[in-house]
C-alpha cells in the first residue's frame, strides 16, 4: 500500500459510504502512482460487498471521475485501476503484490489515458515499509504520535483504521500529545498497574481506541499547563530589585521567580509591576 495515496483519498476524495470504502480497498493495493490489479473477487471479499455492489461502487467511481479502469488487463484477465485524486506522484514507477498474484508476473506496459504509462510486476510485498510520513496533515500527526508511543518506525495502515482515525480526529487535542507519550512510555507495556493496563500493544490498536486511551493518559498524566505570561521583561525585575534592594541576588529569567527561592517576595514584584503597566 501507498500511505501517500491513501492519505490522499481521506484528503481529496468526495465520495461516500461504500464508494469510499472501495476506493480505501483499492489505495491498499496501489503503487506511489494510484495503480492497483485487484480481482474483484478480491476486492469484494476486502470490503466485505458482493461482487455485485463491488463493480456498482467501482462504476460509480468511474463516473464521478475518481478512478479509471483498464479493463482485462491485469493477472487472469483482472482489471487495471488507477485512482484520479490529487496529489498522487505520476513519476514514480514500481508496483505492490495484489494478494490473489500467487507468482511473479510482469503486466505489460499499458496506457490508462494517452498521457499515461504504467509498467508494473507483481513480485514486490504488499506492503511499503516508510520511516516518514508527510507533514501537514491531521491524520499525519496522529499516526506519528501513535507509533512515536511504541519508538516504532511508521509503516502503511489499514483502511479501516485510517477511517477509525479520520472519524476521531475532531474530538481530538493535540495539547493532549505529550500526556500520551507520557502514559504510554512510563512503565511497561505489560504493566497490571491501572489504568497502565488498559493500554494496546500495537499502534494500530491505539487508533482504533485513540479517544479512550488519551482520556485515560490525561488521567494518568496530566498535561503541564503553559508557563504563566506575564506583561513585564526580566530586565524590568532587575532595575526595580537593584533600586529597592541593592546589591540582592536577582532571578535569572522570569519563569525563576515560581521557584521557591523567591516566594518572599514574588508577590510584591507582581503587584509593582501590575501598577507599573497600569500607569503607562
Amino acid at each position: 500500500m501507498s500511505i501517500e495515496v491513501t492519505n490522499a483519498v481521506w484528503k481529496y476524495s468526495r465520495q461516500k459510504d461504500g464508494q469510499l470504502l472501495v476506493l480505501l480497498a483499492l489505495a491498499d493495493y496501489t503503487n506511489s502512482e494510484g495503480i492497483a490489479w485487484p480481482a474483484i473477487s478480491t476486492l469484494a471479499c476486502k470490503v466485505r460487498m458482493s461482487k455485485r455492489n463491488t463493480q456498482r461502487c467501482v462504476r460509480a467511481l468511474e463516473k464521478a471521475g475518481e478512478l479509471e479502469t483498464r479493463q482485462n488487463q491485469g493477472r487472469k484477465g483482472s482489471n487495471i485501476y488507477r485512482i484520479v485524486v490529487p496529489n498522487i506522484g505520476r513519476n514514480s514507477p514500481g508496483a505492490n503484490d495484489a494478494p490473489d498474484a500467487g507468482v511473479a508476473k510482469a503486466v505489460s506496459r499499458t496506457s490508462l489515458n494517452s498521457d499515461i504509462n504504467v509498467a508494473q510486476s507483481v513480485n514486490k510485498p504488499s506492503i511499503e515499509i516508510t520511516s516518514v510520513v508527510p507533514n501537514g496533515d491531521e491524520t499525519e500527526f496522529w499516526i506519528k504520535l501513535c507509533f512515536r508511543c511504541f519508538e516504532q518506525p511508521i509503516h502503511s495502515l489499514p483502511a479501516h483504521v485510517l477511517r477509525a482515525l479520520s472519524e476521531a480526529i475532531p474530538a481530538l487535542s493535540k495539547n493532549h500529545a505529550d500526556s500520551l507519550i507520557k502514559f504510554y512510555q512510563a512503565k511497561p507495556l505489560d504493566s497490571k498497574e491501572p489504568p497502565y493496563s488498559s493500554r494496546r500493544h500495537s499502534p494500530e490498536r491505539l487508533i482504533l481506541d485513540l479517544p479512550r486511551q488519551i482520556a485515560l493518559a490525561v488521567q494518568a498524566r496530566p498535561p503541564v499547563p503553559p508557563p504563566k505570561k506575564h506583561n513585564f521583561t526580566i530586565q524590568e525585575v532587575h532595575d526595580y530589585l537593584n533600586r529597592e534592594y541593592p546589591g540582592c541576588n536577582v532571578p535569572s529569567s522570569l519563569h525563576a521567580l515560581e521557584d521557591g527561592t523567591w516566594e518572599h517576595i514574588k508577590e510584591e514584584i507582581y503587584d509593582v509591576m501590575s501598577k507599573r503597566n497600569q500607569n503607562h
